[in-house]
């Protein structure tokens, strides 16, 4: 794939290219095993859930514990028919997330929503959600 993230709508403003760079970190953190910058994206506040763990979100402080255990096992994530809405100081993401794991041949492909929020002038992750 040439670009790890596809977009319905190319993000155009400047509050949507902050936010498309969310995902880019995403990417960036699991290419590189880097834990710190996976969680860097979300508010210390944010509900996140996990493919594991759908209906049960977890705080950021759990999300990081687990993602700390299978990080490794992460080949690849990507971002398909993403598309960003901003109104005011909250956006919303919504995409596919493909995610390639160790030992599977086939990728897990879900719908997935992210809902943002500005503060000063980051962008951050409240809240991940399964669609």
């Amino acid at each position: 794939m040439k670009n790890p993230i596809e977009f319905l709508e190319k993000p155009v403003t400047t509050d949507e290219i902050q936010i498309a760079s969310l995902l880019e970190r995403i990417i960036k953190a699991i290419a590189t095993k880097d834990l710190k910058l996976l969680v860097s994206v979300y508010f210390d506040t944010a509900s996140i859930e996990m493919l594991m763990s759908r209906d049960m979100p977890l705080s950021k402080s759990e999300y990081r514990a687990r993602m700390s255990k299978i990080i490794g096992n992460v080949r690849n994530i990507y971002f398909r028919d993403a598309i960003i809405r901003v109104n005011g100081q909250e956006a919303v993401i919504s995409c596919v997330s493909v995610v390639l794991l160790q030992g599977r041949a086939f990728p897990d492909k879900n719908q997935r929503y992210f809902k943002c929020v500005k503060e000063g002038e980051e962008w951050r992750i409240v809240e991940a959600r399964y669609i």
